[in-house]
């Protein structure tokens, strides 16, 4: 309002719209950083789980991202019915929505698997996570739109996940745009990938949790 920001080719002159398009990119940055944030001390919150060979400690990971998953879904949910009764009204492209967020998914799910294994053996990685969580803040198009950076800078936001899926998601819900299939392909190869290799880095480092605690 005091600045009067205008979001690039989109407008996004009123206020309204505006915070639309900043809750959107919020609420996907959010759920990445939750996991993430809260990776490291997951296994460390749940000793008593370590020595109980028949419980799946890869499960937890994969709860703490379901819950974050829940909470991203609320706020989705919110985004969508401001966007239907205070914005321009939704159109077919929401419904691609829960493939959008996939590789997201994928991606969160993957880090926490590999960050909740490397907390159990160096225990300061969370005061290191912190900052870089927040760094990926200002690396990422949360408050402001890709076509603002110069040239040379927009080109390696396309290798940014996150970047690609906060644009994409907008896109869906605010800008009645179908997705550009290209980038959402890498996303999804990226997010499945990272996904397999936090599972195997779980798997093996595993056998050493019990010693180390």
């Amino acid at each position: 309002m005091i600045f009067k920001l205008r979001w690039g080719e989109h407008g996004g002159s009123s206020l309204s719209e505006l915070a639309l398009i900043l809750f959107v990119g919020m609420a996907l940055y959010n759920f990445l950083a939750e996991c993430l944030s809260r990776a490291p001390g997951l296994i460390l919150a749940h000793q008593n789980y370590v020595k109980n060979v028949i419980f799946p400690l890869e499960m937890l990971p994969a709860v703490m991202a379901t819950s974050a998953l829940l909470t991203l879904a609320a706020t989705l949910s919110v985004i969508l019915l401001l966007q239907e009764t205070l914005g321009s009204g939704l159109s077919w492209t929401v419904l691609l929505l829960p493939l959008l967020v996939l590789p997201l998914l994928l991606l969160a799910l993957g880090l926490s698997w590999f960050l909740a294994a490397l907390g159990v053996y160096i225990r300061d990685i969370q005061q290191l996570i912190v900052p870089l969580v927040q760094l990926l803040m200002f690396m990422s198009p949360v408050f402001y739109p890709v076509s603002a950076l110069p040239e040379a800078v927009r080109y390696w936001f396309q290798f940014n996940p996150l970047a690609l899926m906060i644009e994409q998601t907008r896109g869906i819900i605010l800008f009645n745009q179908p997705p550009a299939w290209m980038p959402y392909l890498f996303c999804l190869g990226v997010g499945l990938l990272v996904a397999l290799l936090g599972a195997y880095w779980f798997a093996r480092t595993r056998r050493g949790f019990a010693d180390v605690l």
